[in-house]
């Protein structure tokens, strides 16, 4: 009866893995999960893709192998900022932290980061998770956009009169 039981439960926590490795690789956004001492322990596919391989197996408590991360204005993010650090360090969850990351094996984009800490029973913070978007698209202006503007400003301009 126990061994039944030991082996019912280890299915159930599979499915809950597999259900939620699925939602993990489903979802459009990148997220990131790491336990209480900051070691990544999941990465989502967009995660990984956006950020590479390498950031999903480092630890959030070290700048990130092959990755620069950037305030808005260009100067470097300081660790301690982080979503995923104040998230574990502090325990607070940050809504909308807009940052850069820099890829030294490909592109730039602008991210939209939101963290919060994971709490175990007691309410100790037992690790933290990331989500994250990528907006680059949103920050820069549309064609469209800027061809109208153009038009707008040939428009506006004073024609000389004809005599």
């Amino acid at each position: 009866m126990l061994k039944e039981q030991a082996e019912r439960l280890a299915e159930e926590q599979q499915q809950v893995a597999d259900t939620l490795r699925a939602l993990f690789d489903t979802l459009p956004a990148g997220v990131l999960v790491c336990d209480a001492r900051g070691t990544y322990t999941m990465a989502s596919r967009v995660a990984r893709e956006m950020l590479g391989d390498r950031v999903a197996t480092g630890n959030a408590y070290a700048r990130p192998e092959g990755l620069e991360l950037l305030l808005p204005v260009g100067a470097p993010f300081p660790i301690e900022d982080l979503p995923m650090h104040r998230a574990l360090a502090r325990g607070e969850v940050t809504r909308d932290v807009e940052l850069r990351a820099r890829r030294r094996d490909g592109p730039e984009s602008v991210l939209l980061v939101s963290g919060s800490p994971i709490r175990d029973e007691e309410g100790a913070i037992s690790g933290a998770v990331v989500a994250f978007l990528d907006i680059t698209r949103r920050k820069q202006p549309r064609r469209s956009e800027s061809g109208c503007w153009r038009t707008w400003m040939q428009l506006s301009r004073p024609y000389p009169m004809e005599s």
